[in-house]
């Protein structure tokens, strides 16, 4: 019999709740949401770079400064790395 080498849990929306919407983790973060930034585009644009940083295409210094470029001012640099860090909630009930 094998012996188990590695267990892997999907952390966000498994274990944890998260947010799931640009709306809800500016709301976990403390921040107002900019609805200039909500249009199909700019939301694409987002999801693009959030699944290069989640598959390790990009490094995390890459990862904000290219968010912060493409949302035209309205969030510092700094304000998405809170909303990034707000984006985990808290344990789903029995985990």
């Amino acid at each position: 019999m094998s012996q188990v080498r590695i267990v892997c849990f999907d952390w966000g929306g498994v274990i944890l709740r998260h947010c799931r919407s640009w709306q809800e983790g500016c709301a976990a973060a403390g921040l107002p949401v900019h609805d200039q930034i909500l249009t199909p585009e700019h939301t694409l644009q987002r999801r693009a770079l959030t699944q290069a940083f989640q598959r390790g295409h990009i490094s995390p210094t890459a990862f904000f400064d290219q968010l912060a470029a493409i949302n035209d001012g309205h969030y510092t640099r700094e304000e998405l790395v809170r909303i990034h860090d707000a984006w985990l909630l808290d344990e789903y009930p029995g985990v």
